[in-house]
């Protein structure tokens, strides 16, 4: 599989990264590193131009590099049908979006200097959903001496709740929640803070 990251402006302008899965994994290739700062980089796996994997791999990971001139990308796939995994999604870390490459094979996004270079991973397996898309936080609350509940609404937005609380029965109610949540929410994230 072939992916090209130009401007959206541009797509004279680009870099390349490829994955390939193989029967047994036979190594990757070196990138050529553009050390000037208007350049952007794209690259396969652990900074490499091409990421060989195994056949039994789950994902690879991407890093990109931007430009500090350039704001707006587009990732483009090519030469999908080489691979013969059982889904084909890419994550992009910063916006939480999932995009299955057998649908569509570009991708827009924004990306400064700051943001995280391993943005995206390819996935090979189909997605599981994790919860995190609504995820529920318990906490307690000091200055109300209360328990806090909020998220996991499913339409995306936040509800929250909230009720008096003290000492043991702070305790007991923290794990019964987690326990309840764990049974019957198994895909949902539970986070505490004191």
């Amino acid at each position: 599989m072939l992916m090209c990251v130009s401007p959206e402006d541009n797509s004279n302008v680009y870099d390349l990264a490829m994955i390939t899965l193989q029967e047994k994994n036979s190594g990757s290739a070196d990138k050529v590193i553009n050390p000037m700062k208007e350049s952007f980089q794209l690259y396969a796996g652990n900074m490499k131009s091409i990421a060989v994997e195994p056949l039994t791999a789950k994902s690879t990971a991407l890093t990109f590099i931007p430009s500090e001139n350039v704001s707006g990308y587009n990732l483009s796939v090519s030469r999908i049908e080489s691979m013969t995994t059982e889904a084909l999604w890419l994550e992009d870390k910063k916006t939480g979006t999932w995009t299955d490459l057998r649908q569509t094979s570009e991708y827009a996004f924004e990306a400064t200097p700051e943001n995280i270079q391993e943005r995206f991973t390819v996935h090979y397996v189909n997605r599981v959903p994790t919860g995190l898309e609504n995820p529920i936080s318990i906490y307690y609350r000091n200055t109300g001496s209360e328990v806090v509940i909020t998220g996991g609404a499913s339409d995306g937005t936040s509800n929250e709740a909230s009720t008096p609380i003290s000492g043991n029965t702070l305790i007991l109610l923290l794990f019964v929640a987690m326990y309840i949540l764990s049974k019957q929410v198994t895909s949902k994230r539970v986070t505490s803070y004191e």
